[in-house]
C-alpha cells in the first residue's frame, strides 16, 4: 500500500474522520510488529551491555573479597560475585569458600570443563572483567 493512499484513512486529533487531509498516516500492522522488534532488540543490548559487567577488576581487588561475607572469583578473565551462590551449590560452600578471592580458573575447569550448567549458572554471577 502506497503512503500516498493510506492519507484518506487518518483521523483527526479529535477522532473524527479527517477527510484525509492531516498528514497523518496510521501505521499498519507490518510496520507495528517492526517497530516493536527493533525497539525489543535495541532493549535486549542494551540490557547486555549493562549486565555484561563493562567494568574491570585488578586481580589485587578481587582478592580483597576473599570471605563468605563478600566472595568474588575470577575466572577465564572474567571476575564472578559469588557470594550468594555459596550456600546454593551442589557440591557444597566449601568448594566456592576455596575459590573467594582467586583466580579460580583452574578449579572451575578442572571440575566442569566442557559442561553447559555450570558455565551458564556462572555467567548469572559476573560483575566485570579481569583488567591486566
Amino acid at each position: 500500500m502506497e503512503r500516498e493512499d493510506r492519507r484518506d484513512v487518518g483521523v483527526g486529533n479529535d477522532g473524527s474522520d479527517s477527510g484525509g487531509d492531516v498528514g497523518f498516516y496510521p501505521v499498519d500492522q507490518l510496520e507495528f510488529v517492526v517497530l516493536v522488534i527493533v525497539v525489543v532488540l535495541l532493549v535486549i543490548v542494551v540490557l547486555d551491555d549493562v549486565g555484561s559487567g563493562a567494568a574491570a577488576y585488578a586481580m589485587t581487588q578481587v582478592a580483597t573479597h576473599n570471605t563468605s561475607a563478600s566472595c568474588w572469583a575470577a575466572v577465564s578473565g572474567d571476575v564472578y560475585d559469588l557470594t550468594t551462590w555459596i550456600g546454593k551449590h551442589p557440591g557444597g560452600s566449601g568448594v566456592i569458600k576455596a575459590m573467594c578471592g582467586t583466580d579460580a580458573t583452574s578449579a572451575f575447569l578442572g571440575q566442569h570443563s566442557g559442561e553447559r550448567r555450570p558455565v551458564s549458572e556462572l555467567a548469572t554471577f559476573k560483575i566485570g572483567t579481569l583488567a591486566g
